[in-house]
């Protein structure tokens, strides 16, 4: 299972535990619990076997009352910077913004119609990244042609580790979470993306404001199909003049009238 940010914060505060070897070899990670079912268990550390071997379901000691208090208000104030940040951030890369970059950086001799096509093919989406039921964090990233890359979203790809860290997003074709793609380019219309991390034992319903963002990734993906970001290529018609037999290929009934022609 992945770690969420708050995890792999808290595991840099909580007190460090020695583990002996895994008996069959394989590799262990160790792992801090959160607290989210058992409160007591916070900042407690346990193996996880690569290998799965059963020998290895070890538990560190839990922490004292002091202790755990400590971190749980560590914690708490770690989610709230992440959110000030998150909206921080937002602040200064909305898509006004962005533009406002980009016609800044335009030389001056450029014509409207240039940046006018420089605006459309370097626009902005919002994506959303949850990290648990009470983590998230969203921010706007740059969409070229239509086409938004994971790999080239450094904000994205520092705050989940991904690819090592394993992602999904929310398919709006489908209508279904999907792995997301490593080499791959997406066509994310209008947006948003909603992304969170693979946690097979999330309780989707906790997550705050997922539900809305999704109804709202569909009906702007309705929006998108109605109303393309970029048109298609219009294909080109021959004049009438140029579709007579004269350019067509002949057909089996002219080849014969000419086979008899000669004959006589």
């Amino acid at each position: 299972m992945p770690t969420s940010a708050a995890e792999r914060y808290l595991s840099t505060i909580a007190p460090e535990v020695e583990f002996q070897p895994c008996t069959e070899g394989f590799r262990h990670t160790v792992r801090v619990c959160m607290g989210t079912k058992i409160p007591q268990e916070i900042g407690r550390r346990y193996i996880w076997c690569h290998g799965g071997n059963r020998d290895c379901n070890v538990k560190g000691p839990m922490l004292t009352i002091a202790e755990r208090d400590v971190l749980r208000k560590k914690v708490k104030d770690f989610k709230m910077r992440l959110k000030e940040d998150k909206k921080d951030v937002s602040s200064v890369s909305s898509p006004g913004m962005q533009k406002k970059r980009r016609a800044q950086s335009l030389p001056e001799e450029s014509s409207e119609e240039e940046q006018a096509s420089d605006t459309e093919q370097n626009d902005t989406v919002k994506v959303h990244m949850y990290f648990g039921d009470n983590a998230s964090e969203s921010h706007d990233s740059v969409v070229v042609d239509g086409m938004y890359s994971f790999r080239a979203d450094k904000r994205f790809c520092e705050w989940s580790s991904w690819p090592e860290v394993r992602w999904l997003m929310f398919d709006v074709v489908q209508k279904i979470w999907v792995d997301i793609p490593t080499l791959a380019r997406i066509e994310v219309g209008f947006g948003p993306l909603l992304t969170r991390q693979n946690d097979p034992d999330a309780d989707l319903t906790t997550y705050e404001g997922l539900d809305s963002l999704i109804k709202k990734a569909l009906d702007t993906y309705t929006l998108t199909i109605e109303n393309p970001r970029f048109s298609a290529p219009t294909r080109r018609v021959l004049p009438s003049s140029q579709t007579t037999s004269e350019a067509a290929p002949p057909t089996a009934g002219s080849s014969k009238s000419r086979k008899r022609a000669r004959k006589c």
